[in-house]
């Protein structure tokens, strides 16, 4: 699955001119952040025979009222800077960045514009970058319209080689367009240069995920919220990694954390309703994908959740509703076409299904999932060798998704290459060693292979995993019966009949063996 990630929003910072010196207020003032300096800019100000330019010091004091959260204050004194100094570039962007706090995206954005015209040259590097990579990186990115965020991105690592967050902020928009090898490389650089940057690791998780590398990506999600423990990003992420994984537990309380923090956060709701659809809490994830949509009318992803929930309750009418309503909102979202996929196959609706998927795969060519499904949509056409092509791109672009290795073991049992049934088998165990069904299945394949001793041995774990399960009974008694053992192969046929009282077969067998009184 997909999670979006939000960028690092990078602050105005001070300018340090150079002037004559005054006792403490012009280096308190300088250093824009915390009530100190807010009172010694204030004092300059007001002062007759200021150390510092006037536009100066209300530029300062607004960013130290920035840092405190407190936008009006900060507001009205970058309205000031701009007013004494119409040319001040920085002025201009700490404004923009005010803006966009205020959830006001289109002053913002003229004001990074503005500041881009007047082309700023000063001695600190980052203050140059800085309207490039807010524009890009805020503006740009929060539209999807991410060519023009990587080129505004381009432009702030060209002025400033060294600026981590620039890298970082890059590596998140190529991940978005697919470009994950790319993605890595910024991601990478943004860690060297700034080994506590956060969000890097946090991005970098991110893109490791979408690898299929979902150990490391959870080492890279554990170090971002080490280094920033308020950030909900890295839950909502670490908790999709770990649905990713299986381990749903772990996804929930993640993903709860997210949503304590950050209550109105539709990425988060959306992924705790698919975890808890795997769960079979069917309420739950309607009613988060429901507050999703609340939050949102137009979150396509919200409709995608709650149309998976909807499925999974049989409600086919309204899950189609759902997932044709998500194509219409955004026509782009693969997901989306993957859900109404699953609801073609649940249907048997199988050539529409992989139309969907075929679409879903055009819009991320890495989606592994879409390769699974349409894999599995092939199988049941028939079509043996596309689907074994869909399985085995699904294990390249997943190595540790043990499903998808038990679909690539079907596929060659049903092709008779056993050999390689095995092997498949064998790896999707290796992933999940609970993994019930794959070790029945290997032990069918030993049983067809005349190795009776190991397929009884795959249908005794499986079994220790699953004691309810009527036909691996079925299954170890007809290898106890091959193998001669035939009071064994009665006890379990019989335990296959007692849980199953309408399994034919079994009665079948028992009655060959001469038991007539079942």
């Amino acid at each position: 699955m997909s999670t979006k990630i939000v960028r690092m929003a990078a602050a105005a910072t001070m300018v340090l001119f150079t002037g004559a010196a005054r006792a403490d207020d012009r280096s308190e003032c300088v250093k824009a952040a915390g009530d100190e300096a807010i009172m010694a800019c204030s004092r300059l100000i007001t002062s007759e025979s200021p150390a510092l330019p006037a536009s100066i010091s209300f530029y300062n004091r607004g960013n130290a009222y920035e840092k405190k959260g407190e936008l009006n204050a900060a507001m009205a004194d970058f309205n000031e800077a701009i007013r004494l100094d119409v040319t001040f570039a920085a002025a201009y962007t700490a404004r923009g960045t005010t803006y966009w706090g205020q959830g006001n995206p289109e002053r913002a954005l003229a004001d990074w514009n503005e500041a881009i015209r007047l082309g700023p040259r000063y001695p600190i590097a980052y203050l140059n970058a800085l309207p490039f990579m807010n524009r890009g990186a805020l503006y740009y990115a929060s539209r999807q319209q991410y060519d023009m965020a990587i080129a505004d991105l381009n432009e702030a690592i060209r002025l400033d080689p060294k600026n981590a967050s620039a890298y970082s902020n890059r590596g998140w928009a190529l991940s978005q367009q697919g470009r994950y090898e790319q993605a890595m490389t910024d991601l990478d650089e943004a860690i060297r240069l700034d080994p506590t940057i956060a969000k890097a690791y946090n991005n970098r998780g991110f893109v490791l995920g979408r690898l299929g590398q979902n150990d490391r990506a959870i080492a890279d999600l554990d170090m971002a919220i080490r280094l920033d423990s308020k950030d909900p990003q890295s839950y909502s992420n670490r908790g999709g990694v770990y649905l990713q994984k299986g381990q749903l537990s772990q996804a929930i309380s993640d993903l709860n954390e997210a949503i304590r923090l950050d209550p109105k956060r539709i990425e988060s709701l959306v992924v705790r309703a698919f975890v808890a659809t795997e769960l079979g809490q069917i309420a739950q994830a309607i009613a988060d994908s429901n507050e999703a949509i609340r939050i949102e009318p137009n979150a396509a992803r919200g409709y995608v959740s709650r149309g998976g929930a909807r499925l999974k309750a049989g409600l086919l009418e309204q899950a189609f509703a759902d997932f044709n309503e998500a194509i219409r909102l955004d026509a782009q979202l693969g997901l989306a076409r993957y859900g109404r996929a699953s609801a073609f196959l649940a249907t048997g609706q199988l050539e529409r299904a992989v139309a969907d998927l075929d679409e879903a795969i055009r819009l991320d060519t890495r989606f592994a999932a879409a390769y699974a499904n349409r894999g599995l949509a092939f199988e049941r056409l028939g079509r043996l060798e596309k689907a074994l092509a869909d399985y085995n791109e699904t294990t390249r672009l997943s190595p540790g998704w043990a499903i998808a290795h038990y679909n690539t073991g079907n596929v060659y049992r049903e092709m008779k290459q056993f050999d390689r049934a095995i092997v498949a088998y064998s790896e999707a165990i290796r992933l999940a060693p609970s993994f019930a069904q794959a070790l029945t299945d290997r032990g069918v394949v030993h049983y067809l292979l005349d190795h009776i001793d190991q397929a009884i041995a795959d249908y005794e774990t499986s079994l220790q995993l699953r004691p309810q399960d009527a036909r691996t009974y079925f299954n170890r008694a007809s290898a106890y019966r091959k193998k001669g053992q035939i009071d064994h192969a009665i006890a379990d046929y019989r335990k296959a009949l007692e849980l199953d009282p309408n399994f034919v077969q079994a009665r079948a067998k028992l009655r060959e063996l001469g038991v007539n009184k079942l």
